[in-house]
């Protein structure tokens, strides 16, 4: 979608998110009627979206209308409990996530993805012709507390006493054309009632998925989202690894070992806040095994395997897994991810995102070997997140 259109449908976007705002600060019968608008207008405007977009945009549109007709029917029921709107689980919006990084400092609120965040904004204000090392000689004392030699492990920051986070995962799908299809996971709330999340590939006949993007409940619409998802892979039929992109909080890369003698997802590892983490799982690369989800770990060192020839690494785990999940059943049954209680948004959204983005390739490779000259680049872009709506 190009900037140009993205930027003539400013006020519609800001119409549809008006209610997710809304139901952060509280005011659940504005919420109501903001939704209710928010609906009328993308029912009104659905014959030009039809005939103007492209279909994977349009079902875009679709999945908004889906989540505003939820949003409007929970909030209406909620209306009639006593006392109104007790219990109401507001979905995840990008100032839920801000303002956990604003709440950072307190001795009981640390957030990771603000060390993140900073560690970003530092490594990418260094000139290109400045040495790292020199660079960092230069770094004040916040930035310094955070590099790797000082910085504290995460995990046992954490409360055991906390009930993790439970996420129920359900797929969809619909026929773009011939040869493309658009994957959707959708992620709920323990109850399975409140649509939280999706997130949305594109799938093609002749080509592997290269992107998908974690969408917010008010988010679903073109270039909008929480994290953008490429999928790469070594050249030569090697290894999977993963470039994560917040635009709230920076890059991050997911590589795994033994990149170019090994086809396996795991282990994968990368850094976030300037902590290592891996994640594990035991059946991949097994032939015939059911798919598993990965079970992520925060890790104090890690060294080569001894006797290995081709880059095994073995690695110590500090404290509890972080992020599991569960399989319910067949490829196409619903599953549950689970996230350690204390983690904040942004990091609970770069570990669905991993999880979601593993899920679709695996669970949906291309039907056919990629050629050289396959049109993949078509795809690429086309789901990208851009600014937040609620800039």
């Amino acid at each position: 979608m190009s900037s140009a259109i993205a930027k003539s449908m400013t006020k519609i976007y800001t119409v549809v998110v008006h209610g997710f705002v809304l139901e952060y600060h509280g005011k659940f019968d504005q919420a109501i009627v903001a939704h209710q608008a928010s609906i009328e207008l993308l029912e009104k405007l659905m014959p030009t979206i039809k005939k103007n977009m492209l279909k994977a945009h349009r079902k875009m549109f679709e999945r908004q209308l889906d989540v505003l007709r939820e949003r409007k029917s929970i909030l209406g029921k909620a209306a009639l409990t006593s006392p109104r709107f007790a219990g109401v689980l507001m979905p995840p919006t990008v100032l839920s996530a801000d303002a956990e990084l604003k709440a950072n400092g307190r001795s009981t609120d640390h957030v990771l993805s603000m060390d993140q965040k900073t560690i970003c904004e530092w490594e990418n204000a260094k000139p290109r012709d400045v040495d790292l090392k020199a660079y960092n000689s230069t770094a004040p004392e916040n930035i310094r507390i955070l590099f790797p030699e000082n910085v504290p492990k995460f995990a046992p920051t954490l409360n055991p006493s906390l009930p993790p986070t439970a996420y129920r995962i359900s797929h969809g799908s619909e026929l773009l054309m011939l040869g493309q299809r658009s994957h959707w996971m959708f992620v709920k709330d323990s109850t399975d009632t409140s649509t939280l999340y999706a997130m949305q590939a594109i799938w093609m006949d002749d080509a592997p998925i290269t992107e998908a993007v974690l969408r917010r409940a008010g988010e679903f619409l073109p270039a909008a989202g929480a994290v953008t998802v490429t999928i790469n892979r070594v050249p030569g039929g090697g290894a999977y690894w993963l470039k994560l992109q917040n635009p709230r909080v920076g890059m991050c890369l997911e590589l795994p070992d033994r990149a170019s003698k090994s086809k396996n997802w795991s282990p994968r590892r990368f850094s976030y806040g300037h902590r290592k983490f891996v994640w594990k799982d035991t059946s991949d690369g097994k032939v015939f095994s059911k798919f598993q989800w990965d079970a992520l770990y925060e890790t104090s060192r890690e060294w080569p395997k001894q006797g290995s020839k081709t880059g095994k690494k073995e690695d110590e785990v500090v404290g509890e897994r972080l992020c599991w999940g569960v399989n319910h059943g067949g490829t196409h049954a619903n599953h549950t991810i689970y996230i350690a209680g204390g983690v904040d948004q942004h990091f609970r959204e770069h570990m669905l995102a991993s999880q979601l983005a593993r899920y679709l390739c695996k669970t949906y490779p291309s039907a056919k070997e990629p050629s050289k000259t396959t049109a993949a680049a078509g795809v690429v872009g086309m789901l990208s997140v851009g600014a937040s709506l609620f800039l």
